[in-house]
């Protein structure tokens, strides 16, 4: 019973830590929404053949990772800081970088 309870309140600790900024998620989608969309063949010509991203890896990317992210993949560029602007949340040295 102890087990339950102490496991029960690790779970409410760790999601209050690990819980979705949804103020950060506005203004990344915001500053998203400002871009031309890309299909995943133009992403692919623009930017995958010059930094050795297989195609198929772009296709996956773009059919997974809205629906992972709610963040648009054809609107993405290779510059975007996403994982350093969101560490940043958690004590990350700057936000230099970041397009938003």
């Amino acid at each position: 019973m102890w087990h339950r309870l102490q496991n029960f309140i690790f779970s409410l600790r760790s999601y209050t830590a690990l819980r979705p900024d949804l103020a950060v998620r506005r203004r990344v989608v915001r500053s998203l929404q400002r871009r031309p969309s890309l299909s995943p063949q133009d992403w692919f010509e623009l930017y995958g053949k010059s930094l050795g991203i297989a195609e198929a890896v772009v296709q996956f990317a773009d059919q997974q990772f809205e629906q992972y992210s709610g963040l648009p993949f054809g609107k993405l560029l290779p510059g975007d800081r996403l994982a350093k602007s969101l560490d940043n949340r958690w004590g990350g040295d700057d936000q230099r970088g970041a397009v938003w």
